[in-house]
């Protein structure tokens, strides 16, 4: 017997895939042309340290070369970042706020009311998993990295927001942070129908029946 799935099934469904689709994107593109293109910077600067105190030439030529061949690679990764990020981590805290301005006004050109954007505080979870790590050998911490600080290039910052919409609004606003100027990571969707209204009572409600509340987990 063919298992029938219901819209709101199908709908979910393609949600998962459009967030799967991007976590992956992050991972497996994103994240490793960065780390190695940190790694031959870092190397770089390392042998252009060593050429002014080095006293044999033939030294001085390998060094030299290494460092042509450096130059070489950066370029070649910059490229390459250029070409498979046309979205881009958001690195400072103004970048952070224009992302998150940007999410928000992507939700109303999406036909969602915003109810919440809140900010979790990342300095509060870190002093957290820092008292935790401490009992448990440092994992943690380490994990918690990854949401504190905009020092370094893979470093997030979580945000929960909060809309009113449909299902097809929300598949519209996945679709835009998709193709918006700061690469967001959609950590989680959770759809609440307790709180939708049903249109079918008297008065304002009724005339404007809202949809069910969309709360969405984002790292940017």
């Amino acid at each position: 017997m063919k298992l029938q799935l219901t819209k709101v099934q199908k709908i979910l469904i393609l949600i998962v895939a459009l967030v799967g689709g991007f976590y992956f994107y992050l991972n497996k593109v994103y994240d490793p042309v960065m780390k190695e293109y940190q790694k031959v910077s870092q190397e770089l600067v390392s042998l252009r340290g060593e050429v002014p105190g080095r006293n044999m030439a033939a030294e001085a030529r390998i060094l030299e070369e290494k460092i042509r061949e450096g130059n070489k690679e950066i370029a070649e990764l910059e490229n390459s970042l250029s070409s498979q990020t046309a979205l881009r981590k958001a690195q400072s805290e103004r970048e952070v706020t224009e992302a998150l301005a940007e999410t928000g006004q992507l939700a109303l050109d999406c036909g969602m009311d915003v109810i919440n954007l809140d900010s979790k505080s990342a300095l509060d979870e870190k002093k957290a998993v820092s008292a935790k790590s401490a009992q448990s050998g440092g994992q943690e911490e380490k994990t918690a990295a990854m949401l504190v600080n905009g020092v370094d290039n893979f470093d997030w910052h979580e945000y929960q927001v909060i809309f009113e919409g449909d299902s097809v609004n929300l598949i519209r606003f996945i679709e835009g942070k998709m193709k918006a100027s700061y690469l967001v990571l959609i950590k989680n969707v959770k759809i609440d129908y307790g709180d939708a209204k049903d249109g079918k009572g008297a008065g304002k409600d009724a005339a404007k029946p809202s949809g069910p509340r969309i709360t969405i987990e984002l790292l940017i």
